[in-house]
C-alpha cells in the first residue's frame, strides 16, 4: 500500500482544484493535488473566463500565462434567431482594462498544472473513502493509496464523492435541458472577434466565441428529458438540421466540426448547501456551488474560490477559522449566482411563443448602462 504525508491535501485537478494549488504555492505551503483522471491530457470544449476570473487570476499572479492561452473578448451579444441584437454589453464602458477570455478547456488546464507544478499533482487518484483524525484527515483512493493530511480541500467537481461524507443529503439538480458542445476548426472571420455571442431561438441556444486564432468553441442547447437517449444519440447531422433557419454563422461552424470533437451532457446544478467549512475541510468549486451556465460564472467562481483561500490563509487564527472566514466570504455570493443563472436558464430556455415574444421585447429595452449596473454587480468580486 502507498501512503504518503502532506499538510494540505487537494482532491481534484480541475480548475478549481489547480487554482487552489496555485493559491497554496504563492503561501509556500506543502500542498498535494491528486487527480482522477490517468494522465495530463487534453479533454473539453471551450469556456469563457469572465473578468472577474481574469482579475483574480491578476493576484493570483497568472492573468498573462492564462490570457496567452486564449483569445481576449470586450464584447457581449445576445441575439435572436434571425440574428438580431437583442442585448450587447462592451466591457470596457466599465472599465478599459476589462476584458473576458475565451480559451479551450485543455490550454487553460496546461496553463494552470504549469503554474502549480507537476510535480505537487498526483494522477490516477480516485477518491475511495475518508476517514477523519486526530492530526486531520486519511483519504483512501481507489488504486489503493492512502495519502494523510492535516487539512482537506475538496474540489472533486459536482458529483464529489468526498463531499457526501459531509453532506449525504446533497442534491445535484436536472435543469430541464441538455447541451451539446463542439469546436469548429475555423479562420473564418466572425462578426467581433472579441464578442461572445448567444442566440436565443424557438430551437433553444446556441453560442460561440473564438478560443484562438484556428478554433472556435460553440453549444447548442434545448429541452429534452433528463438523460434522453434521444439527445444522447443526436449526431453533427441532427444539431445542423435542428438549428438550420439560425443565422448563417451557426450553419458554418456546425460544417467545420467534426465529429468527433462533439460533447452531450444534460445541465446540471447543485441545490444550495447549508456549509463548506468542516473543521480542517473546505469544499471548493463545483463540489460547493456548481451552476448552470447560464452567466457563464462556473469556473469564474472556482477561481474567486482559490483567490479568497489565499486571502483567507494569511489570516490570524487557525486554519480551522480560516476556512470557516472563507464559507463567510464565499457562500452568499457563489449561492446568488447559482440561483440567478438558474432562473435566467428558464428565461432562455423559453419556448412559449407568448413568452419569447415578451422577452425580446424588453431585452431590447433595456438601457446599456443597466446591462452594465447588473454586469458589474456579477464581474466585481468584494473585498473583506
Amino acid at each position: 500500500m502507498n501512503e504518503m504525508e502532506t499538510d494540505y491535501l487537494i482532491v481534484g485537478g480541475g480548475i478549481a482544484g489547480l487554482s487552489a494549488g496555485i493559491a497554496l504555492k504563492n503561501l509556500n505551503k506543502t500542498f498535494v493535488v491528486a487527480e482522477s483522471t490517468p494522465e495530463a491530457r487534453p479533454a473539453g470544449a471551450g469556456i469563457t473566463l469572465a473578468a472577474n476570473a481574469m482579475e483574480a487570476y491578476a493576484e493570483l499572479g497568472v492573468e498573462d500565462l492564462v490570457r496567452n492561452a486564449g483569445r481576449v473578448l470586450r464584447k457581449v451579444a445576445i441575439e435572436d434567431q434571425k440574428g438580431n441584437a437583442l442585448n450587447r454589453v462592451d466591457l470596457r464602458k466599465m472599465s478599459k482594462s476589462r476584458y473576458n477570455l475565451g480559451i479551450h478547456r485543455a490550454a487553460l488546464h496546461q496553463a494552470l498544472l504549469q503554474a502549480v507544478g507537476v510535480e505537487n499533482v498526483l494522477w490516477n487518484k480516485r477518491s475511495k473513502s475518508l476517514k477523519e483524525t486526530q492530526a486531520g484527515y486519511t483519504v483512501e483512493f481507489e488504486d489503493g493509496t492512502q495519502i494523510k493530511t492535516k487539512y482537506l480541500i475538496v474540489a472533486e467537481g459536482i458529483h464529489s464523492k468526498l463531499r457526501t461524507y459531509f453532506l449525504p443529503n446533497s442534491e445535484i439538480r436536472y435543469a430541464g435541458y441538455t447541451c451539446w458542445r463542439g469546436i469548429a476548426q475555423t479562420k473564418t472571420q466572425l462578426e467581433s472577434s472579441e464578442e461572445a455571442v448567444e442566440i436565443w431561438g424557438s430551437q433553444g441556444r446556441f453560442g460561440y466565441v473564438r478560443v484562438n486564432d484556428e478554433q472556435v468553441y460553440w453549444f447548442a442547447t434545448a429541452k429534452f428529458p433528463q438523460q434522453s437517449k434521444e439527445a444522447a444519440a443526436f449526431t453533427l447531422s441532427d444539431i445542423k438540421q435542428r438549428f438550420s433557419v439560425y443565422p448563417k454563422m451557426v450553419r458554418e461552424l456546425l460544417a467545420q466540426t467534426s465529429e468527433k470533437s462533439l460533447l452531450w451532457n444534460d445541465i446540471i446544478d447543485l441545490k444550495p448547501i447549508p456549509q463548506f467549512a468542516f473543521g480542517k475541510a473546505v469544499l471548493i468549486g463545483d463540489a460547493a456551488h456548481a451552476t448552470t451556465p447560464n452567466m457563464g460564472q462556473g469556473a469564474c467562481q472556482a477561481i474567486e474560490d482559490a483567490l479568497e483561500l489565499q486571502r483567507c490563509l494569511q489570516l490570524n487564527g487557525t486554519v480551522e477559522k480560516q476556512f470557516s472566514e472563507f464559507e463567510k466570504r464565499r457562500k452568499d455570493r457563489s449561492q446568488l449566482i447559482v440561483k440567478r443563472s438558474w432562473s435566467l436558464g428558464k428565461l432562455a430556455e423559453s419556448t412559449s411563443p407568448l413568452v419569447v415574444a415578451l422577452r425580446n421585447t424588453v431585452l431590447k429595452l433595456v438601457p446599456e448602462k443597466m446591462n452594465l449596473k447588473q454586469m458589474e454587480q456579477i464581474l466585481n468580486q468584494p473585498r473583506f
